[in-house]
């Protein structure tokens, strides 16, 4: 897994390695390169794309760079960039999956005020060059996790409109048939 931490003095948690160390280990620092490559895209070594086993190459690349791309700091640039992406593909009207809770920075997790201040940043930087380009959110909700995890999601949703009018809706994700079905959260 990744520790993502600017400050010059940080001191990584027992069990991290800094990737430049790690990479240090390697024979081949090109080798080590690929390896990391490959663990983290889906690429062309997945054997299936039937969408239950497809899960099995899916899911570990989210445990793997979730510290990296919920970082505070990166989440901001890769939402920029891939909005960006997205005006050069004539989209401009976005509806981004978002689970609240999980961005951070050196501090902690970021409130659902600075979360969403994120999004509106980005937003008004990508309509300075595209004024046409919108921007909602989705709030989701991991069913794998379970229904307290649910429940913060949907509180998120009530508490969203205090700060803005961007969350649109929710949707509870994960592969269909391998976790509980809808109205196991029901109550």
């Amino acid at each position: 897994m990744f520790k993502v931490n600017n400050s010059p003095d940080f001191k990584p948690a027992p069990g991290y390695i800094k990737v430049n160390t790690l990479r240090q280990y390697w024979e081949n620092s090109t080798d080590f390169d690929t390896y990391l490559h490959d663990s983290i895209l889906l690429g062309e070594g997945v054997s299936t794309q039937e969408h239950h086993e497809i899960w099995k190459f899916f899911q570990p690349k989210f445990m793997m760079t979730y510290e990296l791309y919920n970082y505070a700091q990166f989440f901001e640039m890769i939402m920029y960039r891939v909005c960006k992406n997205l005006i050069k593909q004539c989209v401009t009207v976005v509806e981004f999956k978002h689970i609240f809770g999980m961005v951070f920075d050196d501090d902690g997790i970021l409130s659902l005020e600075r979360e969403r201040a994120i999004f509106e940043k980005v937003q008004k930087l990508i309509q300075h060059l595209f004024p046409l380009f919108k921007m909602k959110i989705i709030a989701s909700g991991l069913k794998i996790v379970g229904k307290d995890h649910i429940q913060t999601q949907i509180d998120a949703i009530f508490e969203a409109p205090k700060y803005s009018n961007l969350v649109v809706g929710f949707d509870m994700v994960n592969e269909e048939d391998f976790t509980p079905d809808i109205d196991h959260f029901l109550p």
